[in-house]
């Protein structure tokens, strides 16, 4: 900050001196020199080392970060942690909730799975449950394929009536279409733009798949500092603004297959390698099983979710359901076989 400009303004004098030994800013005034290297540098008899020191403590004090003490300091945290986990952030079913570890704040949760298997429903699940739960607050959907249809919110809202933020829910969730990286990033910052009176809290990419694949390459590393920079942007995000990202992720090929996971059947594996796993807090399977009657018939599918990863919960864990008139509910039989 020029001299000049701070308020209330430095003795003009004073300010001309400063100026002559090229002392035009705050940060040259503070860390320059000390003062008495100052005061022997300006015209003689011109003012006192009393008032410069003065002057200097007074510049020094405007600068200085605001003092607040430490009890205020863990009072204030304190509430911020009790706001956060206080939020409602639920898909719907206790199984699944724990399954994940709860849908904390601030976190990162990767959605993964082949298609139809109810991916980006999910991730409509918990943001519409939390907008009717929380009147406050709002969402951002960053659509980078274009599928998303509002008709899918219906069904879920009816499904939360009496909540005190339904009437308007819909009307809080922010679509953006996004198809390149930069377009992303501009609507992040436009998410975080001082005085909205409805701060964005939940936000879904659905999905990073098309986004990151094309830039990806075993021959330059480019595209993966790319994607970690743009990780990083979103924990940094969520830390900040105290939010739950949920990031939908798309599928390739797995040779040979994974014998870890529950069903070592499973030919396909999450997209965008697995560098791009351990930039998340947890990964979700999700995929689609069958009920086999003791006649061997196959009754009505139903939905799997598998913790592939978690930071915050317990890995290779399971939990089945079913999706009706896209709402979630709980499966009536959890014994399962993989549908090939």
């Amino acid at each position: 900050m020029r001299l000049r400009t701070i308020t209330p303004p430095l003795p003009e004098e004073l300010l001309e001196l400063l100026e002559e030994c090229n002392i035009k800013t705050d940060a040259e005034l503070l860390f320059s020199a000390t003062p008495m290297e100052i005061y022997e540098r300006i015209a003689p008899c011109s003012i006192t080392l009393a008032e410069l020191i003065s002057e200097i403590k007074r510049i020094a004090a405007i600068n200085a970060a605001p003092v607040i003490y430490g009890d205020a300091l863990y009072e204030r945290e304190k509430m911020r942690h009790y706001e956060d986990t206080d939020q409602e952030y639920t898909s719907g079913l206790s199984e699944l909730d724990d399954l994940v570890g709860g849908f904390h704040v601030p976190g990162i949760i990767e959605i993964s799975g082949d298609r139809d298997t109810g991916k980006s429903a999910l991730a409509l699940q918990v943001v519409v449950r939390h907008l009717s739960a929380r009147a406050d607050h709002s969402a951002l959907w960053i659509d980078t394929t274009g599928d998303l249809s509002i008709d899918r919110v219906i069904p879920i809202l009816n499904a939360c009536d009496p909540l005190p933020g339904v009437d308007t829910a819909a009307t809080r969730l922010q679509l953006a279409l996004a198809f390149d990286l930069d377009t992303i990033y501009q609507a992040l910052e436009a998410a975080q733009a001082p005085g909205q009176s409805q701060p964005v809290k939940i936000i879904v990419i659905d999905s990073v798949t098309p986004i990151f694949r094309p830039l990806l390459s075993a021959i330059s590393a480019q595209g993966h500092a790319m994607m970690t920079v743009f990780m990083q942007y979103l924990r940094s995000f969520a830390e900040t603004n105290s939010a739950l990202i949920l990031v939908v992720n798309g599928t390739s090929a797995m040779t040979p297959n994974d014998p870890t996971t529950l069903y070592s059947t499973r030919a396909r594996k999450p997209a965008l390698g697995p560098s791009f796993t351990y930039l998340t807090d947890t990964t979700v399977w999700l995929s689609r099983a069958v009920i086999r009657g003791e006649d061997g018939i196959e009754g009505m599918p139903y939905h799997v979710a598998e913790t592939l990863r978690s930071k915050v919960a317990r890995s290779n864990t399971q939990c089945c359901f079913r999706i009706q008139n896209g709402v979630f509910c709980t499966a009536e039989d959890s014994s399962t076989e993989e549908n090939e």
